[in-house]
């Protein structure tokens, strides 16, 4: 790592991530059935279009805007950009907390929730590669820092969420018979 540079298959791996958050926080605030895979549809992309810009020659530093539609629907609610941007950050935060409460009232659906903290463990650093990963808005609120052990706090998180399988459960007794 030298200054003012950084992997370029790191950078596009967390700018990926940050588009799909942002894609699924839109289809979140507008109350669509949860996307199982693929890509997101055209309408959903150009809603909230997200812009990446260098903010500090010679640093790690990037801005991220988000452009609005060129043509708003009269006949559509469109969602606005400065709403999708601090649900992302609250949503961001609320993974990255130890407070599980607040993304539960925050994310009231369990699957879109498992698909938060799944986007935020991937933003999440290892440790590796780089230290941690500060996201904050431009209005300068608490920046939100990501770091190896928020991301060992998202995967107990994840691991308690899963469905227990019945055959793993301790105590209990199964016949085969065949």
């Amino acid at each position: 790592v030298i200054t003012g540079g950084a992997p370029l298959d790191l950078i596009v791996e967390k700018v990926q991530t940050i588009q799909a958050m942002f894609c699924r926080t839109i289809e979140f605030v507008r109350d669509m059935p949860l996307r199982r895979r693929g890509g997101p549809i055209r309408e959903i992309q150009e809603s909230c279009r997200p812009w990446l810009f260098q903010a500090a020659p010679g640093s790690y530093q990037f801005s991220v805007a988000i452009q609005e539609p060129k043509q708003l629907d009269f006949f559509k609610q469109d969602v606005r950009p400065d709403l999708v941007a601090r649900q992302f950050l609250d949503v961001l935060k609320a993974t990255a907390s130890d407070n599980q409460e607040q993304l539960e009232a925050l994310v009231p659906n369990a699957e879109y929730r498992n698909v938060f903290l799944k986007l935020s463990r991937n933003l999440a650093p290892t440790g590796k590669t780089f230290g941690s990963i500060e996201l904050r808005t431009a209005v300068d609120d608490d920046p939100i820092a990501l770091t190896p052990e928020a991301r060992t706090v998202i995967n107990q998180v994840l691991k308690k969420s899963r469905p227990v399988d019945p055959q793993d459960a301790p105590g209990t007794e199964q016949e085969l018979v065949g």
